[in-house]
Formats: structure tokens, C-alpha cells, sequence
């Protein structure tokens, strides 16, 4: 295989808070945890608005369609992204938002998007 179809698209705000949390039991199960050797930095649920440390790690910018290419002296990844939430709507990516186009083989950081 020369090419990687990649699909992903938002369907929930994924909150997560960082006080109070139990710490993890990592590796007897999975964990919530950013320091698995420790089981430390810990996120829970549900969202909290009267702790600061509670963030969202999705919205609803997040939906993108991908193309990765891999040849012998190509590394490209092509993604167009459009705004939505799945859970109440279909995503068909007829209205982009915005594409991004990338020659990894020169650019391994993707700073320089070719599409713009």
C-alpha cells in the first residue's frame, strides 16, 4: 500500500479535568493518566466549570478527511477539514474550511502548507 485513507470528525467536547482526580492503574488497566511509570497527571470526568484547570480537547473544527502518500522519495499528506458535529449532522465535506498540503519529505514539521 502506497496511500492511507485518514478519517476523523468530532462528536463530543472530550472535557477533562485535572483536580481531584484518582490517580491511574496503569498497566493492570487502561488509564486517564499524561505519566503512565508514575500514574500521575490525571484527568476525570465530568466537566467542572468552577475548577480553571478543566479544558475541552475537541471541537467542532476538528473533522478532517486525509490522504497520506508514501513512495520512494514522496512523503505527502493532503487533509481538508470542515466544521460540524456528527452527532447532530452528516459530514460530506462539500463546504471545506480549509485544506492543508504537505511535502513531509521537506517539511517532517509541516510549516510550510503547500495548499495556501
Amino acid at each position: 500500500r502506497q496511500e492511507v485513507f485518514i478519517e476523523y470528525y468530532y462528536c463530543d467536547p472530550n472535557d477533562k479535568c485535572m483536580r481531584n482526580c484518582s490517580g491511574g492503574e496503569y498497566p493492570a488497566k487502561d488509564s486517564n493518566c499524561v505519566d503512565l511509570a508514575t500514574n500521575e497527571g490525571c484527568w476525570c470526568f465530568p466537566w467542572q466549570p468552577q475548577h480553571s484547570n478543566c479544558y475541552a480537547t475537541e471541537d467542532q473544527t476538528n473533522n478532517f478527511i486525509a490522504l497520506r502518500r508514501l513512495l520512494p522519495g514522496e512523503n505527502e499528506l493532503y487533509a481538508e477539514f470542515q466544521s460540524g458535529n456528527m452527532l447532530h449532522e452528516d459530514l460530506n465535506f462539500s463546504t471545506v474550511d480549509f485544506v492543508e498540503h504537505y511535502d513531509l519529505s521537506t517539511d517532517p514539521w509541516q510549516l510550510a502548507n503547500l495548499a495556501e
